[in-house]
């Protein structure tokens, strides 16, 4: 990646997804930062005179959060910060490039002063950094080296290795109880819920997302400022770039019941009729006439032959509706 210098690329760094930050240099040190990845998106896209956009993202702080891992949240959101800097770094040099810094939602609660007493003001920084100090990995990493041995001593050993935490038979008791009877959470979720409720001073409410107004950063021209909804970062982000997302959207999502008629059930589909066939239920195929639409894919095939949509083939569960780019009608008819 590093090498590259010009052309399309497109970068693959795991079978799934990437390491946590946190484990990164000790499981997966081949793994490029997210700081790296950006700084190398920049100097290939910034090369295109007619300007660029790119979308990064800092997913792990989200799964940090629905684990209620504190260390995991915090270095995964300074790892995504180094890649803030390197874009408004970028920016400042550039002189007319936007950048807009936000989160979809908030997960999990945090909130700091959990285990405090009830003269809360004497809780310090240190004591709520003190405990994260000596978490050398994720929550998942943790769980990983305890393997399957859920004896309390291997337990106790892993967690004084890897986060320096004397954990109490009370601690382990609560740990298995959640993992195994419970709430059978992951062993991870269950690590991290026990021991920050019980070691640190930062409480969590859920391990699901939760409602809080979350915050936008934005450095360059005609940024945004104030109380925003988030549905009103698209429109602002399509207006920079010049277009209509009112047009674009009508274009590139169209309701296929809206221009055919649904299967008749006679064991053949007509050519004005569609049928969403979900026997692979993970992945749903529109089919109209003889045309294949894989849902999520911009992909068309008819008579054998792929053929590329300008937009993707899109499945609303909660409605049933499917919605495809108006270029599929040509092809289909």
């Amino acid at each position: 990646m590093m090498n590259l210098s010009t052309g399309r690329a497109w970068g693959l760094f795991a079978s799934s997804h990437m390491m946590p930050d946190i484990d990164r240099s000790l499981l997966a040190p081949e793994q490029p930062s997210l700081s790296e990845m950006t700084g190398k998106s920049i100097e290939l896209l910034s090369q295109d005179k007619n300007g660029f956009f790119l979308m990064v993202e800092g997913s792990q702080v989200d799964w940090a959060d629905h684990a209620n891992d504190p260390n995991y949240a915090v270095t995964d959101f300074l790892a995504f910060d180094e890649a803030v800097k390197v874009a408004v770094d970028f920016a400042k040099k550039d002189g007319h490039t936007l950048v807009l810094v936000f989160p979809d939602h908030n997960t999990g609660g945090m909130t700091i002063g959990s285990n405090s007493d009830s003269n809360y003001t004497s809780t310090t920084v240190e004591d709520v950094i003190a405990p994260l100090k000596g978490m050398k990995l994720s929550s998942a990493g943790v769980a990983a080296k305890i393997g399957t041995d859920l004896s309390s001593e291997n337990i106790k050993k892993q967690l004084k290795t890897w986060w320096d935490i004397d954990a109490t038979d009370d601690d382990i008791a609560e740990i298995i109880e959640l993992h195994t009877n419970g709430e059978n959470l992951s062993l991870d979720y269950a690590i991290s819920e026990v021991i920050s409720r019980n070691h640190t001073v930062i409480g969590w409410t859920t391990h699901g997302h939760s409602g809080d107004d979350v915050p936008l950063w934005a450095y360059g021209p005609d940024y945004p400022t104030g109380h925003i909804d988030n549905t009103e970062i698209a429109g602002y982000i399509a207006k920079e770039l010049g277009f209509d997302l009112n047009k674009t959207n009508s274009h590139l999502f169209i309701e296929v019941g809206e221009v055919f008629s649904t299967d008749n059930g006679d064991g053949q589909l007509d050519k004005n009729e569609y049928l969403l066939n979900v026997t692979d239920s993970s992945n749903p195929v529109l089919e109209i006439g003889d045309a294949e639409l894989p849902v999520n894919t911009n992909i068309l095939i008819k008579n054998g032959v792929a053929h590329e949509l300008e937009g993707i083939v899109v499945y609303a569960p909660a409605t049933g509706k499917v919605y495809i780019p108006a270029g599929a009608l040509s092809l289909v008819n």
